[in-house]
């Protein structure tokens, strides 16, 4: 794993190198800034309050990772059961209903996506 912009974008090393034309994948977290922060193009493209948050590179997020580490380690449970599986699915989806909590929450309290506690 590389980290090219911290918490935001990363390059996988594929496992089996040779294989594909490229050495990596990539992975892309949703990233958000103040409006005064972004660069003029997006200001430009974007416009509205100066102090709200915009999307300045499009992603994914934390829970939609953890879905499909579920989803995979679920798939290769059926084919190659074992004990460390079920606890690590147990593990992921007990941190995937932790974050849902904090949305909720966050939403609840009209923070979400804001800088706030």
């Amino acid at each position: 794993m590389k980290v090219i912009t911290p918490g935001h974008y990363y390059g996988l090393e594929n496992v089996e190198q040779g294989s594909t034309y490229f050495k990596e994948q990539s992975l892309f977290f949703i990233q958000k800034t103040k409006r005064k922060d972004a660069p003029p193009i997006v200001q430009k493209l974007r416009p509205g309050d100066p102090e709200e948050f915009i999307t300045v590179q499009n992603g994914t997020t934390n829970e939609e990772v953890l879905r499909v580490l579920i989803d995979r380690l679920k798939f290769l449970d059926e084919k190659f059961p074992c004990l460390e599986n079920k606890h690590a699915i147990n593990h992921l989806t007990y941190a995937l209903r932790w974050f849902e909590l904090r949305t909720k929450d966050r939403q609840k309290r009209d923070v979400e996506g804001k800088p706030e506690l």
